[in-house]
């Protein structure tokens, strides 16, 4: 009797953790899609443009204070294989889920907060979001947590 009772508690533990395993995946990936959606909505509120056909991937890492949306044309390279192609169009950091920056490469930020304070330390563990475009909209794909190792696995020769 004792030993069934301890089946049992164990058994509801682990269904218990899976599911929080579960909600914290569902979770990450609602607040991804509302960065990558508030990002892409301001940048072309505030470019009159909208977010390039090329642009067919975006990147969410989240800190313990802030997070970063990256529109890319292609792979990074954390993922899988980096595209030969690949190419940043913009980035957008939140802090405290405040927009706080809007930028472009090369090219002046066209929002900026110029906050003193940083968080993107990625000394730390940062979570990475991956979305990819489908039919014009970016759906979630999947997530891990961020190391420069992920490239090098994917991308030896990198």
């Amino acid at each position: 009797m004792i030993f069934k009772s301890f089946v049992i508690a164990n058994v509801f533990l682990f269904l218990v953790s899976s599911c929080s395993l579960n909600a914290t995946s569902a979770n990450s990936s609602i607040v991804g899609m509302r960065y990558v959606n508030e990002c892409k909505n301001f940048i072309e509120s505030r470019t009159s443009e909208t977010i390039s056909q090329n642009i067919d991937t975006a990147y969410v890492e989240i800190f313990k204070k802030g997070s970063v949306v990256a529109f890319t044309e292609g792979s990074v390279g954390t993922f899988g294989e980096r595209d030969k192609g690949y190419k940043q169009h913009w980035a957008c950091g939140f802090l405290r889920n405040e927009l706080v920056y809007v930028t472009a490469p090369m090219q002046e930020p066209i929002w900026d907060l110029k906050l003193e304070e940083i968080f993107e330390n990625y000394e730390l563990d940062v979570k990475e979001l991956l979305f990819n475009k489908e039919k014009g909209e970016f759906k979630y794909c999947c997530e891990q947590l961020f190391s420069p190792d992920n490239i090098k696995k994917h991308n030896p020769d990198f």
